[in-house]
């Protein structure tokens, strides 16, 4: 007696296509230079500038570039 061939539920993706099937956000360059204005904001306020007093922003402008990478 001879069991019948197995089937899978979904077809298995090439791993190359399952990476682009995730990747779902365009690689935008303007949005890693917003990051590194927020990166350089926070350095200047930690050098104790006086005329940048809202560099501590940068930190939560990074943070949200970020999650929308």
């Amino acid at each position: 007696m001879a069991a019948p061939p197995a089937t899978l539920a979904e077809p298995i993706a090439h791993p190359s296509l399952r990476h682009q099937q995730i990747s779902r956000v365009p690689y935008l360059p303007g949005l890693d230079g917003l990051r590194a204005l927020a990166v350089l904001a926070v350095m200047v306020y930690h050098a104790n500038h006086s005329w940048l007093s809202g560099g501590f922003l940068g930190v939560e402008v990074f943070f949200v570039i970020s999650g929308y990478l």
